[in-house]
Protein backbone atom coordinates (compact mmCIF):
# COMPACT_ATOMS: atom_id res chain seq x y z
CA UNK A 1 0.00 0.00 0.00
CA UNK A 2 1.24 3.30 -0.91
CA UNK A 3 1.77 6.19 1.38
CA UNK A 4 -1.06 8.17 -0.18
CA UNK A 5 -3.43 5.36 0.31
CA UNK A 6 -2.29 4.98 3.89
CA UNK A 7 -2.87 8.66 4.55
CA UNK A 8 -6.27 8.51 2.96
CA UNK A 9 -7.11 5.39 4.96
CA UNK A 10 -5.96 7.11 8.14
CA UNK A 11 -8.07 10.14 7.31
CA UNK A 12 -11.08 7.97 6.64
CA UNK A 13 -10.57 6.09 9.86
CA UNK A 14 -10.19 9.34 11.76
CA UNK A 15 -13.31 10.78 10.18
CA UNK A 16 -15.20 7.62 10.93
CA UNK A 17 -13.99 7.66 14.52
CA UNK A 18 -14.94 11.32 14.72
CA UNK A 19 -18.44 10.51 13.45
CA UNK A 20 -18.78 7.66 15.97
CA UNK A 21 -17.66 9.98 18.78
CA UNK A 22 -20.04 12.72 17.62
CA UNK A 23 -22.90 10.26 17.40
CA UNK A 24 -22.08 8.86 20.82
CA UNK A 25 -21.83 12.38 22.28
CA UNK A 26 -25.16 13.34 20.66
CA UNK A 27 -26.79 10.22 22.05
CA UNK A 28 -25.33 10.89 25.50
CA UNK A 29 -26.47 14.54 25.35
CA UNK A 30 -29.97 13.42 24.34
CA UNK A 31 -30.04 10.89 27.19
CA UNK A 32 -28.82 13.54 29.65
CA UNK A 33 -31.54 15.97 28.46
CA UNK A 34 -34.18 13.25 28.81
CA UNK A 35 -32.87 12.36 32.27
CA UNK A 36 -32.94 16.05 33.23
CA UNK A 37 -36.56 16.31 32.03
CA UNK A 38 -37.48 13.18 34.03
CA UNK A 39 -35.78 14.55 37.15
CA UNK A 40 -37.51 17.93 36.72
CA UNK A 41 -40.84 16.13 36.32
CA UNK A 42 -40.16 14.05 39.47
CA UNK A 43 -39.20 17.20 41.39
CA UNK A 44 -42.35 19.00 40.21
CA UNK A 45 -44.45 15.97 41.15
CA UNK A 46 -42.81 15.75 44.58
CA UNK A 47 -43.32 19.49 45.16
CA UNK A 48 -46.99 19.14 44.20
CA UNK A 49 -47.41 16.21 46.63
CA UNK A 50 -45.63 18.19 49.35
CA UNK A 51 -47.97 21.13 48.79
CA UNK A 52 -50.97 18.79 49.03
CA UNK A 53 -49.63 17.32 52.29
CA UNK A 54 -49.02 20.82 53.70
CA UNK A 55 -52.55 21.85 52.71
CA UNK A 56 -53.98 18.72 54.37
CA UNK A 57 -51.97 19.36 57.53
CA UNK A 58 -53.22 22.96 57.66
CA UNK A 59 -56.78 21.76 57.14
CA UNK A 60 -56.43 19.19 59.92
CA UNK A 61 -54.82 21.78 62.19
CA UNK A 62 -57.70 24.18 61.56
CA UNK A 63 -60.22 21.43 62.38
CA UNK A 64 -58.34 20.63 65.59
CA UNK A 65 -58.30 24.31 66.58
CA UNK A 66 -62.02 24.56 65.88
CA UNK A 67 -62.72 21.45 67.98
CA UNK A 68 -60.51 22.77 70.78
CA UNK A 69 -62.31 26.12 70.73
CA UNK A 70 -65.69 24.36 70.80
CA UNK A 71 -64.58 22.17 73.69
CA UNK A 72 -63.28 25.20 75.58
CA UNK A 73 -66.59 27.01 75.04
CA UNK A 74 -68.51 23.95 76.24
CA UNK A 75 -66.36 23.64 79.36
CA UNK A 76 -66.69 27.36 80.06
CA UNK A 77 -70.46 27.16 79.66
CA UNK A 78 -70.74 24.08 81.89
CA UNK A 79 -68.53 25.75 84.50
CA UNK A 80 -70.68 28.87 84.41
CA UNK A 81 -73.85 26.75 84.64
CA UNK A 82 -72.39 24.83 87.59
CA UNK A 83 -71.45 28.07 89.37
CA UNK A 84 -74.95 29.43 88.79
CA UNK A 85 -76.46 26.20 90.07
CA UNK A 86 -74.25 26.27 93.17
CA UNK A 87 -75.19 29.90 93.84
CA UNK A 88 -78.89 29.10 93.46
CA UNK A 89 -78.59 26.08 95.74
CA UNK A 90 -76.63 28.07 98.33
CA UNK A 91 -79.25 30.81 98.21
CA UNK A 92 -82.05 28.26 98.64
CA UNK A 93 -80.21 26.67 101.59
CA UNK A 94 -79.73 30.08 103.22
CA UNK A 95 -83.40 30.90 102.71
CA UNK A 96 -84.46 27.55 104.18
CA UNK A 97 -82.05 27.93 107.10
CA UNK A 98 -83.40 31.39 107.80
CA UNK A 99 -86.97 30.08 107.70
CA UNK A 100 -86.02 27.27 110.09
CA UNK A 101 -84.21 29.75 112.36
CA UNK A 102 -87.26 32.02 112.32
CA UNK A 103 -89.47 29.24 113.67
CA UNK A 104 -90.10 29.77 117.35
CA UNK A 105 -90.33 26.55 119.26
CA UNK A 106 -90.24 25.30 122.81
CA UNK A 107 -90.28 21.78 124.14
CA UNK A 108 -91.59 21.17 127.64
CA UNK A 109 -91.25 17.76 129.23
CA UNK A 110 -93.94 17.16 131.84
CA UNK A 111 -93.01 14.26 134.03
CA UNK A 112 -93.81 13.21 137.53
CA UNK A 113 -95.56 16.47 138.30
CA UNK A 114 -92.67 18.66 137.11
CA UNK A 115 -92.02 20.64 133.94
CA UNK A 116 -88.61 20.54 132.30
CA UNK A 117 -87.80 23.06 129.54
CA UNK A 118 -84.73 23.05 127.33
CA UNK A 119 -83.29 26.01 129.26
CA UNK A 120 -83.86 24.33 132.63
CA UNK A 121 -82.14 21.11 131.48
CA UNK A 122 -79.18 23.04 130.02
CA UNK A 123 -78.82 25.03 133.26
CA UNK A 124 -78.83 21.77 135.25
CA UNK A 125 -76.13 20.38 132.92
CA UNK A 126 -74.04 23.55 133.46
CA UNK A 127 -74.44 23.21 137.23
CA UNK A 128 -73.27 19.56 137.11
CA UNK A 129 -70.36 20.61 134.87
CA UNK A 130 -69.29 23.39 137.21
CA UNK A 131 -70.09 22.11 140.70
CA UNK A 132 -70.12 18.33 140.50
CA UNK A 133 -67.31 17.87 137.95
CA UNK A 134 -65.33 20.96 139.01
CA UNK A 135 -64.95 22.27 135.47
CA UNK A 136 -64.74 25.90 134.35
CA UNK A 137 -68.04 27.22 132.96
CA UNK A 138 -66.27 29.10 130.14
CA UNK A 139 -65.16 25.66 128.79
CA UNK A 140 -68.81 24.61 128.40
CA UNK A 141 -69.32 25.28 124.64
CA UNK A 142 -71.91 22.76 123.47
CA UNK A 143 -74.10 20.04 124.92
CA UNK A 144 -76.31 17.20 123.74
CA UNK A 145 -78.84 15.99 126.27
CA UNK A 146 -80.69 12.68 126.31
CA UNK A 147 -83.70 12.63 128.65
CA UNK A 148 -84.80 9.21 129.87
CA UNK A 149 -87.96 9.78 131.96
CA UNK A 150 -88.41 6.04 132.63
CA UNK A 151 -85.03 6.10 134.44
CA UNK A 152 -85.51 9.62 135.84
CA UNK A 153 -82.12 10.55 134.34
CA UNK A 154 -80.60 12.94 131.83
CA UNK A 155 -77.40 11.89 130.07
CA UNK A 156 -75.25 14.42 128.25
CA UNK A 157 -72.17 14.95 126.12
CA UNK A 158 -70.38 18.28 126.55
CA UNK A 159 -68.19 19.65 123.74
CA UNK A 160 -68.59 16.38 121.84
CA UNK A 161 -66.43 14.37 124.25
CA UNK A 162 -67.10 14.81 127.99
CA UNK A 163 -70.00 12.86 129.51
CA UNK A 164 -72.22 13.88 132.38
CA UNK A 165 -75.45 12.69 133.96
CA UNK A 166 -77.97 13.94 136.47
CA UNK A 167 -81.36 12.99 137.77
CA UNK A 168 -84.60 14.83 137.05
Amino acid sequence: MSAAKKTTAKKSAAEEAKKVVETTVEKAATEVKEAQKAVKAEIANAEKKAEEVVAEVKKTEKKAQTKAASAKKAVTKKTADAKTSVKKTASAVKTTAKKVADIKSEVVLQWNGNEYTNERLIQSAKDVWQYDLGRNLKDFKSVQLYVKPDEGMVYGVVNGKDELKFSI
